[in-house]
């Protein structure tokens, strides 16, 4: 299945409709993101709540503090992607590639990030409590002050991985 992608639009605002404003209301909002031709998706402290984005291509997308909680980003590329800030509560990445991205401050407490791609990611200071880390591949991700009480880590990559002090260091390359 190819990703949907905004990567290089036309156009100066894209409207993508019948997305969910929030997940709790089941309301429809459109969405404007605005993106100039040859340049990523940029959306930032966008409210993106409960939007479904699985499957899409949004690598190089600026959604610094957007809120993305309880999104479904299920198999998604954002590589590259600058999410420092943003608030993913919730939100289902199992699959989800963000080798690369700019996680630092985000909050996904609660996330799915099982089998994610987090390769070179920035996760310093971000919020990874009772998040789901199964099989995810943290290889030379900085989670320098991340806070990660409750996360269930099983089989996850951590090579060459910067870790929150007091963490455990697991040997599983």
């Amino acid at each position: 299945m190819a990703c949907p992608t905004l990567v290089g639009a036309l156009a100066i605002a894209v409207t993508l409709a019948a997305m969910p404003a929030r997940a709790d209301d089941g309301t429809e909002a459109a969405l404007r993101v605005r993106a100039a031709e040859g340049r990523a998706v940029m959306c930032r402290e966008c409210d993106l709540t409960g939007a479904r984005l699985a499957h899409w291509s949004l690598d190089g997308a600026d959604l610094g503090g957007a809120v993305l909680s309880d999104a479904s980003m299920v198999a998604a590329s954002l590589v590259g992607a600058r999410l420092a800030g943003a608030v993913l509560d919730g939100a289902r990445l199992f699959s989800a590639d963000l080798s690369g991205a700019n996680l630092s401050g985000a909050s996904l407490r609660h996330a799915d990030l099982a089998d994610a791609v987090l390769h070179g990611a920035d996760l310093r200071n971000a919020d990874l409590r009772e998040a789901s880390l199964v099989g995810t591949d943290l290889t030379d991700a900085d989670l320098t002050g991340a806070r990660m009480d409750g996360a269930f880590i099983h089989n996850a990559f951590l090579c060459g991985a910067k870790l929150p002090e007091g963490m455990k260091r697991f040997r599983r390359c």
